[in-house]
């Protein structure tokens, strides 16, 4: 009687509830088994008049204890397939989730490797660009310090240029002067 209404009501239990009730129930069973076992020692070792009688009774209570039995292994199996599908479900959801997890993990790496090798690209570029730059710069330190010897032998030609600009400018002072001179002597000769 007990094992049937635990039974009945394991339906509408929680899964924890329901484990509970299972484990009182397959006691219960055991205990049923238990007596019926030693009420069928007893029964044979009395060999009195009520002794078919009650080995009837016992074959009836045999036959209900098998039935609960047939019944709450029945439950207990459904039970057991619910919890193996959640179960499966759960783990094949998991291996889903674990599967997203890897995938986002590898596009992921790969974004970063592929970030990498830009990186890589850019440093690489970057440092070929500095290096013709440092040629370049080289390449004009040498233009103009070759400039700037030649401004200095420009400003020394400068400078002698224009020392003979003004000693041609005296010249041409003194040969004015001179003229001037010739002539007022000239002109003074004259009349």
């Amino acid at each position: 009687n007990r094992v049937n209404k635990i039974v009945d009501s394991m339906q509408n239990l929680s899964k924890e509830k329901t484990e509970q009730a299972l484990s009182e129930a397959n006691d219960s069973l055991n205990e049923s088994d238990r007596f019926l076992k030693q009420m069928e020692l007893e029964c044979d070792a009395n060999f009195g008049k009520n002794s078919d009688r009650l080995k009837l009774k016992i074959r009836n209570y045999k036959n209900e204890y098998e039935n609960v039995k047939r019944r709450f292994l029945k439950q207990q199996e459904q039970y057991i397939d619910v919890k193996s599908n959640d179960f499966l479900v759960e783990n094949n959801n998991s291996k889903k989730a674990k599967q997203r997890l890897i995938d986002g993990e590898e596009l992921a790496y790969e974004q970063q490797n592929s970030q990498l090798d830009n990186a890589t690209r850019s440093t690489m570029q970057i440092e070929k660009n500095a290096i013709e730059v440092m040629k370049d710069m080289n390449s004009n330190t040498q233009k103009m310090e070759g400039i700037d010897a030649r401004m200095v032998g420009l400003n020394s030609n400068m400078d002698n240029n224009k020392d003979i600009i003004e000693e041609m400018s005296r010249r041409e002072q003194r040969t004015k002067y001179v003229i001037l001179a010739t002539a007022v002597v000239l002109l003074t000769i004259m009349f």
